[in-house]
């Protein structure tokens, strides 16, 4: 009967950190996807800047922007409460 409890402790311990891991994999995704769409939104600004697109472009980047830094921080967060969990 212990051994049951033992191999079922050791086995979600192992579906905690494949879970965690898969989302850090997330996370570096998303973070250079951020990185792509932030310099694209910075090149955008100095073209508005320099009168040679309009402001809505930059501004759809923008908010692509904030949904992604958005979603890398619930992803930090749902890591930090696995972590608690191990």
């Amino acid at each position: 009967m212990a051994m049951f409890f033992l191999d079922f402790f050791k086995g979600s311990k192992k579906k905690i950190k494949d879970e965690i891991n898969e989302l850090k994999l997330e996370k570096e995704c998303l973070e250079k996807e951020f990185d792509k769409h932030h310099n694209k939104y910075e090149e955008l600004w100095r073209q508005y800047h320099s009168n040679e697109m309009n402001y809505t472009s930059a501004m759809k980047v923008d908010n692509k922007c904030y949904e992604l830094k958005a979603r890398i921080k619930e992803i930090e967060k749902k890591i930090k409460e696995l972590e608690k969990k191990l």
